[in-house]
């Protein structure tokens, strides 16, 4: 149970917008992960979506709890992760609470 990355998954999506810059074919990258090591206070759900060089954007959620980390993750996989498609921008990722990283 214990772990970096714990049910990870990525994929691309293309964009609007430039996302300084973006992955070929103005696309980025969305990213998601479990990561579980209460030994050193690290268990958090991240989310995140990132171009092709130092601007992202993501969203935490943290808890010491196993299984409210795996409910978040499910929850998140669902409403955002799965929701973002090709033709979305900075500013989808925003209203959904995503912030710079």
């Amino acid at each position: 149970m214990v772990g970096f990355n714990q049910k990870r998954i990525d994929k691309f999506v293309k964009v609007t917008d430039d996302w300084y810059p973006c992955y070929d074919e103005n696309t980025i990258k969305v990213s998601m992960f479990l990561t579980y090591v209460p030994e050193n206070n690290w268990c958090f759900v991240r989310i995140m979506a990132w171009g092709n060089d130092d601007f992202g954007l993501e969203m935490d959620y943290e808890d010491t709890d196993y299984n409210n980390l795996l409910s978040k993750y499910d929850e998140w996989k669902e409403n955002i992760f799965d929701k973002a498609e090709d033709g979305i921008s900075k500013e989808w990722f925003r209203e959904q609470g995503f912030y710079n990283a």
